[in-house]
């Protein structure tokens, strides 16, 4: 059994990642440790008392013609106690810098455990905000079923990336918000993909669209906004691979 004491306090509600380099010897066996082994822990806290927030998708597309609506869903540990909803919450939107940034920073989003307590795992203090609100919680009723809960941003936003933040009981929740008069359906199997491409704004085909797929050049759409061809290496590769995103 190896023990290992921080040197200082940690702190509340973070999540922290441990990795232990290869090539650390186990004490009086001639045994080393053959590669990384990383493993994560999360510290609790006093304020939030087991309640949570939580943001149902990681990624919400939007039209530019639309205010972004945002589900979400709350939690409670102690089950025996009527859940009190908020009537309201506070947000903040900052702008991504683009596809790149916006790529990063849902990677970042889905590998984060969906009961965890840190929240924002992205640094937001180096973006442009763009909007600061507190927005109304609306909640629909289904019979024998759970309530539906969402917000509502107060405004439409142009095109582009976002992250938007929620926070509820001390915890921030993020999300990935991409805003675009653009819908991409795709088809993909082991020798052919199919993309189409359609507007949103007056929902026709859109016609001379630049695809690509997981970083590599696709090829244009044609009048029905389509684009099919011969399916990337990289995608059958993938399918091989459960541990791949694009």
């Amino acid at each position: 059994v190896v023990a290992f004491v921080p040197s200082n306090p940690l702190k509340a509600f973070t999540l922290y990642t441990v990795t232990i380099s290869k090539g650390v010897p186990l004490p009086g066996t001639g045994q080393e440790l053959e590669q990384d082994a990383t493993f994560r822990f999360e510290t609790k806290g006093t304020g939030a008392n087991g309640l949570g927030l939580v943001i149902s998708d990681t990624m919400i597309d939007s039209a530019t013609r639309l205010r972004p609506t945002i589900s979400i869903y709350f939690s409670d540990d102690d089950e025996d106690v009527d859940l009190k909803i908020p009537e309201s919450l506070p947000l903040t939107v900052h702008r991504l810098g683009g596809l790149t940034p916006a790529m990063r920073a849902y990677e970042r989003l889905a590998a984060e455990p969906v009961d965890h307590s840190a929240g924002a795992p992205i640094d937001t203090d180096p973006l442009a905000l763009v909007l600061e609100a507190t927005v109304k919680v609306s909640r629909f009723e289904v019979e024998d079923e759970e309530s539906r809960t969402w917000v509502q941003l107060p405004q439409t936003l142009p095109a582009g990336w976002y992250i938007a933040t929620l926070t509820w009981n001390g915890r921030d929740e993020q999300a990935i918000l991409q805003v675009t008069d653009l819908a991409v359906y795709a088809m993909v199997t082991e020798t052919r993909t199919a993309v189409w491409v359609n507007a949103l704004d007056d929902g026709t085909a859109v016609a001379g669209a630049e695809v690509s797929v997981a970083g590599s050049g696709f090829g244009r759409t044609d009048e029905d906004g389509l684009r099919v061809a011969t399916t990337p290496t990289i995608l059958t590769r993938a399918a091989e691979d459960t541990g791949t995103q694009f």
